[in-house]
């Protein structure tokens, strides 16, 4: 949490800018290592009602997406930061998904 876990807040931040963070919760899990917590849930609820959950572990054996953002209107993926690897689900476009 010490390390990525400063940088990935800080992007829900810069997403919601004029919004508070009204509720943080928050637990740590030591899965692999005893001493080392491998797995991370943060849970971020900001005051228009957005929910932001972030989940970092260090033994996934599979990639995991970098962004997954569910909405009522759609579903996001990114896979990597560049944007390229990114799929997007809309009633609209759902057979493709």
């Amino acid at each position: 949490m010490n390390d990525w876990g400063t940088h990935l807040i800080d992007q829900y931040l810069q997403l919601f800018p004029e919004e508070k963070v009204i509720r943080i919760e928050c637990s740590l899990r030591s899965i692999l290592v005893e001493d080392v917590e491998d797995y991370v849930e943060l849970n971020l609820t900001f005051s228009n009602n957005v929910y932001a959950k972030i989940v970092l572990t260090t033994f996934a054996l599979c990639e995991m997406p970098r962004w997954f953002a569910l909405g009522n209107r759609g579903t996001l993926r990114l896979d990597d930061m560049t944007g390229r690897k990114r799929k997007h689900c809309s009633s609209e476009n759902r057979s493709r998904c």
